[in-house]
């Protein structure tokens, strides 16, 4: 029959060896979901600077139409 102390030993080296495995899996889990964060944030900027342009250009157009029109 082992002793008491052996046992316990087992038990604390498989509960670490777990723990270590399930911080891993939740370090990498968090990375893929940081670097989706970041995809969405970078394509959310592309699409106001695309927003933005397109606007500004609108405007640009509508102000152009505007002088001719007086002119």
């Amino acid at each position: 029959m082992p002793r008491r102390e052996d046992l316990l030993a087992i038990v604390v080296d498989h509960l670490y060896r777990n723990l270590c495995k399930a911080r891993r899996e939740l370090t990498i889990t968090q990375t893929t979901i940081d670097k989706q964060a970041l995809r969405t944030k970078v394509r959310h900027q592309v699409c106001c600077r695309q927003t933005r342009w397109y606007t500004r250009h609108k405007l640009q157009l509508r102000i152009r139409q505007l002088l001719t029109g007086l002119g």
